[in-house]
């Protein structure tokens, strides 16, 4: 997907940013999940 954002856009920032949403997005699904969902 970076790959495919560097050639679309001529920059790696948009590549770059695009995986930081990803993060930002996991990281919240991550924290909205509850404790007892994960401790079974």
């Amino acid at each position: 997907m970076v790959g495919y954002l560097k050639d679309f856009t001529g920059s790696n920032s948009a590549g770059m940013y695009f995986l930081e949403a990803v993060l930002v997005v996991g990281a919240i699904a991550v924290l909205t999940v509850p404790a007892k969902t994960v401790n079974r």
